[in-house]
């Protein structure tokens, strides 16, 4: 069964913003680390500092 497609992947967001869809996420960082992210939590920050976070998977 495929999750429903809210948004494109590569959709970007920033630390600090809701997150907008239960995803795998990527810090666009050097040496990034996918992340599960749910929907509705806050995107994290990295050392301390904002980056930007890019969707490169849908999860349920």
């Amino acid at each position: 069964m495929q999750p429903k497609v809210s948004m494109p992947l590569g959709k970007i967001v920033r630390s600090g913003d809701v997150c907008p869809c239960n995803g795998l996420w990527k810090p666009l960082i050097v040496k990034p680390k996918v992340e599960v992210i749910r929907r509705n939590t806050i995107m994290p920050a990295r050392k301390g500092k904002v980056v930007f976070w890019s969707l490169h998977g849908y999860i349920d």
